[in-house]
């Protein structure tokens, strides 16, 4: 029986939006909806890190940073981007073989610096990059890669004290035919969750070529209830209009980062 969505708490819950090492908080003067909503909330995250992400997709390109509750590691972000001719090579043909998982571990950067045009220089791994992954295209030779950014898709600013919501959330973004939906943390213990999903709805032309939607499920917000593969379940839009979806693949999942405070 598919999962349906309820409308409880919606315009608290769809207000929308990769591991990294380092220490810094959002500043108290910008708003929920601001770190939420625009990238120039990102002008505060100003010291240098590693901030590793997962890439995914394959008609289109994208950076998921992985976050941490505290420091200048506690921000959702998905990033559209474009890889140098080498760097598409060697993703591709991991994803050819079949590869789980792909993450890159950049030189370190200022999250203030994610604009359009900036380029993340670094390592592209098979498997994470922190937990036993083997940097491409060979463990003992690994290429350096160039990823562009070409537009934020998702930046949320975190705190392990928000008030727990009453479901789960996800921001989907991609075009026909690729569609993803990143899970939204919102209260520690929460969890990392990026789903590649198929739905034939003409309510998602609003997230082509943008920064996605939100949706809200009608799930319990924890990682035992989380939709997986073959999963059938109905999201509900802003404006009250459902859409089905099926996941496809889960392209990430962990409760290594966002287990806990």
């Amino acid at each position: 029986m598919p999962w349906r969505l309820g409308k409880v708490g919606v315009m608290g819950l769809c207000v929308g939006l990769l591991a990294c090492r380092g220490s810094e908080r959002a500043s108290p003067g910008v708003s929920l909806a601001r770190e939420v909503g625009e990238p120039s909330a990102l002008a505060v995250s100003t010291r240098t890190g590693v901030h590793g992400m997962v890439v995914f997709g394959d008609q289109g390109l994208y950076l998921y940073h992985l976050p941490m509750w505290h420091g200048l590691h506690a921000w959702q972000i998905v990033i559209e981007a474009s890889l140098d001719e080498d760097g598409r090579r060697l993703y591709d043909s991991e994803r050819a073989a079949g590869s789980p998982l792909v993450t890159f571990e950049p030189e370190p950067f200022a999250l203030a610096s994610l604009k359009p045009g900036f380029k993340l220089e670094g390592k592209l791994y098979h498997g994470h990059f922190e937990q036993g992954g083997t940097p491409l295209p060979s463990a003992d030779s690994a290429a350096k890669v160039s990823f562009t950014v070409q537009r934020l898709i998702m930046v949320k600013a975190l705190r392990p004290s928000d008030p727990a919501p009453f479901s789960a959330s996800y921001r989907v973004f991609g075009r026909e035919g690729e569609w993803f939906g990143v899970h939204v943390a919102s209260r520690a213990p929460d969890f990392d969750q990026i789903l590649r999903l198929e739905s034939r709805s003409p309510a998602l032309g609003a997230a082509r070529g943008s920064a996605g939607v939100p949706v809200t499920a009608s799930l319990p917000n924890d990682a035992s209830h989380r939709p997986v593969v073959g999963t059938a379940w109905t999201g509900l839009l802003e404006d009250g209009t459902e859409v089905p979806f099926t996941v496809q693949r889960e392209e990430y999942f962990s409760t290594t980062d966002l287990g806990g405070q």
